[in-house]
């Protein structure tokens, strides 16, 4: 995985992931490494959102994008991608424009229940995140890594010293840096648009 790394002194509360394009051999646009764009807010994005703004819009672009920023490496449609997140076949039926922006520019504004990562604190003072998948009430199975879901840490119960649950989305914020705002209509209008 190629990235950006960022130091902060707290990941609650906005830390910031930018996100570059998948590598070489992927057949998408442009399989070199992104430059920087911007650090997009849906402040930023929200004018370009008039009546009509996806009228003209570049579907194919938009999927080519989809799967070089990565949004297929934890996301379905139409049949293609990994099943880490939310499948996004039917996404347009419940969110269009700003709405759907919004959970893509601003991922821990509101996190789908099944898709919260939980923080778990053992006995021996070791932190454990991840998205519980199995309980048998002994034992916990916890998907650590989205990109990962078939690796799986099980966690006996009468370790567990303390839980709670994260206020950050599994999914980094910072996803569309490497991206100009045409490219993010385009994306959007893919995610929203007949395919």
């Amino acid at each position: 995985m190629n990235g950006v790394m960022h130091v902060v002194d707290e990941l609650e509360g906005g830390a910031r992931i930018a996100r570059r394009a998948v590598g070489e051999g992927h057949g998408h646009v442009g399989s070199a490494a992104r430059e920087f764009v911007k650090d997009w807010t849906l402040a930023d994005l929200e004018p370009a959102l008039v009546d009509g703004w996806d009228k003209d819009r570049s579907v194919d672009l938009g999927r080519e994008l989809f799967h070089e920023v990565g949004c297929v490496k934890c996301h379905v449609i139409d049949g293609a991608g990994t099943l880490g997140g939310p499948e996004l076949t039917k996404i347009r039926e419940k969110y269009h424009g700003k709405d759907l922006l919004k959970h893509i520019v601003e991922p821990s504004a509101e996190v789908l229940e099944d898709y919260q990562f939980t923080i778990f604190v053992t006995d021996l003072g070791i932190p454990i995140t991840g998205r519980v998948v199995a309980d048998d009430g002994e034992y916990l199975d916890i998907v650590t890594a989205l990109l990962n879901p078939d690796d799986v840490e099980v966690l006996a119960k009468d370790e567990i010293v303390e839980q709670h649950t994260s206020k950050l989305s599994p999914m980094p914020s910072g996803m569309l840096v490497t991206l100009t705002e045409s490219e993010i209509l385009d994306l959007l209008a893919f995610l929203q648009g007949d395919r």
